[in-house]
């Protein structure tokens, strides 16, 4: 062997010697989160969730496309876009995408107010 190579072996063997060695037998509990904050029920998951939800988002959201699917927004602005509607009243496969694309674009308008803290 040359020198390079026992160089080599011994960097390795003294790698080895301080790497950690793994407990097969108590494997599960060194998988286990370290912060002790795993839930133990499904209420206290709902209750995380639930905490965690944005509400002004939601109650946007819902209003945005209460507006967005209504008679009065479809007669009187997708109707004066060409192809989007049928019988003045009825969506074509056109008018749910444009529908969709501004729905897209007030939620992002909406979350963006929201996180600047202007409602």
């Amino acid at each position: 062997m040359s020198k390079k190579e026992e160089e080599e072996v011994e960097e390795d063997e003294e790698n080895m010697e301080d790497a950690e060695e793994i407990d097969f037998q108590n494997i599960e509990e060194d998988l286990d989160d370290p912060s002790g904050k795993r839930p133990d029920s499904f209420i206290s998951i709902i209750a995380d969730f639930f905490g965690n939800v944005n509400y002004k988002l939601i109650i946007i959201l819902f209003l945005i496309y209460v507006f967005l699917m209504s008679d009065l927004f479809i007669d009187k602005v997708l109707s004066k876009v060409s192809g989007t509607t049928e019988n003045r009243n009825q969506l074509t496969p056109k008018g749910t995408l444009v529908n969709g694309l501004l729905m897209i674009l007030l939620y992002m308008t909406a979350d963006l107010l929201i996180k600047s803290k202007v409602v």
